[in-house]
């Protein structure tokens, strides 16, 4: 399992935000984060600049903050 891929699922299983830069991962903007969570076959939706969906578990924020998606409002 990759590192993002790894620290995704860490966020959305135990409920609580996860930092990338806590595992030594750095983005130089929101489309060079998007390029590597593509890379490692992650799917990104509603990217507004600020966030993005990943693989429908997780909002990313363009600084590496992965906060799971609240599921109990759906």
């Amino acid at each position: 399992m990759n590192t993002l891929t790894a620290l995704i699922n860490t966020a959305s299983a135990t409920n609580t935000a996860r930092f990338a830069a806590q595992r030594g991962i750095f983005f130089d903007s929101m489309s060079d984060m998007i390029v590597k969570l593509n890379a490692e076959g992650l799917a990104t939706q509603q990217n507004d600049g600020e966030r993005v969906l990943v693989s429908n578990k997780v909002w990313m924020t363009r600084h590496g903050v992965a906060t799971p998606v609240n599921t109990s409002n759906l």
